[in-house]
Formats: structure tokens, sequence, C-alpha cells
């Protein structure tokens, strides 16, 4: 009988440094690098014997990703602002061996990077009021580049009542199998989209809370809270069809 296995290796390897510069500032550094690979082997198993014949090993699918990330924080002695700073970098180098027309299999291989830059701060306007800027910007070796900024603001009120409102705008870049990954087999039909873009969104928050302390010392809290998201290009899973000669659902 023919039959097929796959074997998977994935390996990690990372590198933390924390501490201060110039006395003052806090430093947080981190590097990682990670790959993995999974084999599909081919082989006709001969019940006779119990032996294996006619073994092919090949690479179906590999992701190589180098990852390194920063901060740099406690800029003032003020401690009614603070202010952090980094980075953010990241090389994908992925590999699949899709199944195109007439069963026949074609290597794609693709790097995917972006160089991200952000900074965040929280500004103490008064005792009770603080407010939470935030903004990032995104280098991207394959889409446009990408912004996202968000605001958080907090009031504390009188006899525990604490109100927060927050806004912000984002992104998600689609991911190496969502742009090239084909799984085509019986009853299966899933292909990626090498046309997507960025997916975009704009969010919106709001709550109360109220923190009740009582006499024997128990803490209660009661929260009330809405959200609002609203996003543009979303990046899904969608029905295509159907297959003419099985019926079965396609999708990409």
């Amino acid at each position: 009988a023919d039959d097929k296995r796959y074997l998977t290796n994935r390996y990690f390897h990372n590198l933390n440094s924390t501490g201060k510069i110039f006395s003052q500032l806090n430093y947080n550094v981190s590097v990682s690098h990670q790959k993995q690979q999974r084999d599909v082997e081919d082989f006709r198993y001969l019940f006779a014997n119990k032996t294996e014949a006619n073994n092919v090993k090949v690479k179906d699918q590999s992701m190589e990703v180098l990852y390194s990330t920063g901060t740099l924080s406690n800029f003032f002695t003020d401690k009614t602002v603070d202010l952090q700073i980094g980075y953010e970098f990241v090389n994908n180098q992925g590999f699949s061996l899709v199944q195109e027309a007439s069963n026949i299999f074609v290597p794609i291989r693709k790097t995917i990077e972006n160089y991200d830059f952000f900074a965040s701060s929280e500004i103490m306007a008064t005792q009770r009021f603080s407010i939470r800027p935030g903004l990032r910007f995104s280098a991207q070796s394959k889409f446009e580049n990408q912004y996202a900024s968000s605001i958080g603001l907090r009031y504390l009120f009188d006899k525990g009542v604490e109100a927060r409102a927050s806004y912000g705008n984002g992104f998600r870049t689609p991911t190496f199998e969502e742009l090239y990954s084909k799984l085509i087999f019986d009853g299966h039909f899933f292909i990626g989209n090498e046309n997507l873009i960025p997916e975009t969104s704009t969010s919106y928050e709001t709550s109360i809370k109220k923190t009740t302390v009582f006499s024997s010392g128990l803490q209660m809290s009661n929260t009330v809270a809405g959200s609002y998201l609203d996003v543009d290009d979303r990046i899904d899973m969608a029905l295509t069809g159907f297959n003419p000669d099985t019926g079965n659902p396609e999708y990409q």
C-alpha cells in the first residue's frame, strides 16, 4: 500500500538583555531566531514482510524568522511624564511546495520584512486625569508603509469611581500562508491570495468602574464597558465557488 508520513522539526533561539544606560535610561532588548521545516516522505509499505520500499522524502514547508525588539524608557525624573520608545524588526523567509493544475508541485520562496518604530507616553495632567498617547510607524517590504496610533484617557472621581475612554487605529498585514499557501486534496480546496493588502481598523472603547471597600475589608469592583470596532479590507477565508465535478466548496 502507498502511504506517507510528515516529519516536522522546529528550533527556537532567544536572547534577552535588560539594564540601564547613562545611569537612568532603562533598556530591554530581545533577539530571536526561529526555524521550522516539514518534510513529506512517500513510501510503499509491504505487508508481507512488514518493510518499506521506494522511500522518497521532500521538503514540503519551511519558515525561518529573524526577530528583534527593544525599548528605552525612564527618560524623565519628573514622574508626571513617562515616555517609552522602541523598535521591532522582522525578517520572514517562507517556503511552500504548492500544488498547481494537473497535480504539478511548484516551490514558492518569498521573503517578507517589516521595520517598525513606536513611542508611547503617559502624562499625568492632574492627580486625577491622565493621558496615554501612542504612535507606530511600520516600513514594509511588500506593502505600503503602515501607521497606527492610539490615545487613552482616565479620570478618577470621588468614591472609587474610575472612567476610561480610548481611541485607536491599527493594521494587520497578511501572513505568508494567507498570501501563498495552497491546500488542495479530496474535500479540501484552500488557496492563498497574493493580491491581499493589509487590513486596517478603528476602535473606540469606554468604561466606568466602581470600587467599593466594605468595613469587613472585603473589596468589590463593578465595571460597565462598551466598545466599537470598524475593520476595512478584512482578511478572512471566503467561499469562491463549488467544484463542478465533486460539488465541494472552494475557499480563498
